[in-house]
């Protein structure tokens, strides 16, 4: 999964913004150094997530859950 996420980074986003920098540059896929960047891609697609949480109903439900260990009948 790393190697993939960073497969696809690598061809839709960077390749393409280096090639409008340098026309004559050429593609080189190195399975190692994307799987490493891939693990990156992950750790830093997960700490945004975690950071732009949303407040839906269930959100809310499972704080009120998490909070008073308990489970009020009227969550919702």
């Amino acid at each position: 999964v790393p190697t993939l996420l960073a497969l696809v980074v690598e061809l839709c986003l960077v390749h393409p913004l280096r090639l409008i920098i340098n026309p004559e540059l050429t593609l080189k896929i190195r399975i190692i150094d994307f799987w490493a960047v891939g693990l990156l891609y992950m750790k830093l697609v997960v700490s945004v997530r975690r950071r732009m949480r949303s407040t839906t109903s269930v959100d809310t439900a499972i704080r009120r859950v998490s909070k008073c260990y308990h489970v009020y009948s009227d969550v919702f």
